[in-house]
């Protein structure tokens, strides 16, 4: 049987994911803000996220992987971080589900 810790634990994780997600819209009111500000929309690429953390740049000898790597860091932060955000989320939660899935019928 499992502690009763974990169910508190799971969501709390549950909880800090889901405001994960809320990031990506964050940045995308950030660009908005920036725009009314200066009337130039201020692009963040997922690169500017190696440049920040000084993070060198992907490179590759082949020439399609290295097309593959600069289309995914050229794709915008903001939607990025969503998706995964999203991704993970939704992993977590089917991973707890199927955990209480597999509870629920080894006790019947």
């Amino acid at each position: 049987m499992r502690p009763k810790i974990v169910e508190p634990i799971v969501e709390t994780v549950l909880a800090l994911l889901l405001c994960g997600i809320l990031i990506g819209p964050g940045i995308i009111i950030w660009q908005g803000f920036k725009w009314l500000q200066l009337g130039q929309w201020i692009s963040i690429p997922v690169s500017s996220v190696l440049i920040e953390f000084d993070i060198p740049y992907p490179d590759t000898k082949w020439s399609g992987i290295q097309t593959i790597m600069e289309w995914i860091l050229d794709f915008p932060l903001s939607l990025t971080f969503f998706f995964l955000s999203f991704a993970l989320y939704g992993s977590v939660l089917l991973a707890y589900e199927g955990s209480n899935e597999r509870k629920r019928s080894a006790s019947k």
